[in-house]
């Protein structure tokens, strides 16, 4: 369990940052006092609740991001607390989109398992109501008031938490971004933590499929040719396999000729590697295709393509018919496509 030892507020203004703007970071210059309820609430409600599922990351020296130099600073030099945390406040703020809503960091020391780490906790504000009994239980009522500063616990996805501590090549740790789940914020993790994912798969995966399906798009003239590669590659990647290669799939399913035009669409960090296969940032992990034409949309799943259930047929007059073994089940309402 982590348990907080030192901790700071800063309130962070929402938007994006701007030299000349009207919104500025409110700065702590002191630590916060934290009453023994207010400490087991961020503890356990915040911290180990929103830590259960984190994702390594790594301090990233292309970043260029100052706050791993404020953790370092931090855990060498208890002097340094307050002033480096507010020189993270102050990264936190220039790293900001223009959505980003207002709300508080928390910047805290703690020890886990006996080992002290930097935990760093963007929390927006909620509202809610308070109630509040007014008189006695015979003649009173009661009255609700609203509340506009929240800050809630593990039933909201309002946070975004990083547990830093020094490692062998700089800064690393865990991160959790309870709003984007898998798909972290690239403005926090990487232009203010200053790091990048131990591991990115899941992002080699999406953009080895996204790259091959916009190549079988744009650069394979024949349907009948992007039909039976787009096919392949909902099978390959569907695969029991637990990593991928770009080289393998093109000399498994691609005719020799398109083979390197293939590889030299990806990006080069898929192009030539094994990567650890992790689909959750796929639409639907990859477990089905999407075919469009003017006003349609066909939509079949991996196993139906597998058994050969859909056929897409490449006619002449740049006309394609689509044939369905078997019989239609029903029919049923829905928006129409765009396009």
């Amino acid at each position: 369990m982590v348990q907080i030892s030192r901790a700071i507020v800063h309130e962070i203004p929402k938007g994006k940052y701007s030299a000349d703007g009207e919104h500025t970071v409110a700065l702590s210059s002191a630590e916060t006092t934290l009453a023994p309820e207010t400490r087991r609430f961020i503890e356990e409600n915040m911290l180990d609740f929103g830590l259960k599922s984190p994702r390594q990351i790594v301090e990233d020296p292309d970043a260029g991001s100052t706050t791993p130099t404020f953790i370092r600073e931090i855990l060498s030099d208890p002097d340094r607390f307050v002033d480096a945390s507010q020189g993270i406040a102050l990264n936190l703020h220039r790293a900001q989109t223009g959505n980003s809503p207002s709300g508080v960091l928390i910047v805290a020391t703690v020890t886990d398992a006996g080992s002290s780490s930097v935990i760093i906790l963007k929390a927006e504000h909620a509202e809610g109501m308070r109630l509040r009994r007014v008189g006695d239980e015979a003649t009173g009522r009661f009255d609700l008031q609203h509340l506009n500063e929240l800050i809630v616990g593990n039933n909201s996805r309002i946070y975004k938490i990083a547990l830093l501590s020094e490692a062998t090549g700089g800064v690393a740790g865990d991160m959790v971004d309870q709003q984007n789940g898998v798909a972290f914020a690239d403005f926090f993790m990487s232009a203010f933590l200053g790091c990048r994912l131990a591991d990115n798969s899941e992002v080699q995966t999406r953009q080895f499929m996204q790259s091959a399906m916009n190549w079988v798009n744009k650069s394979v003239p024949s349907e009948s040719d992007q039909a039976r590669y787009a096919t392949a590659l909902i099978a390959y990647m569907g695969s029991p396999a637990t990593s991928f290669q770009a080289t393998e799939f093109a000399d498994q399913f691609l005719e020799a000729e398109v083979r390197d035009d293939f590889v030299r669409s990806l990006p080069d960090d898929v192009a030539t590697s094994v990567v650890n296969k992790d689909l959750a940032l796929v639409p639907g992990q990859g477990a089905g295709l999407r075919m469009y034409a003017p006003g349609v949309v066909v939509s079949a799943s991996a196993v139906a393509l597998e058994r050969g259930d859909l056929e897409i047929l490449s006619e002449e007059g740049q006309s394609t018919t689509i044939r369905i073994r078997g019989s239609l089940k029903r029919y049923g309402l829905g928006s129409a496509p765009k396009g």
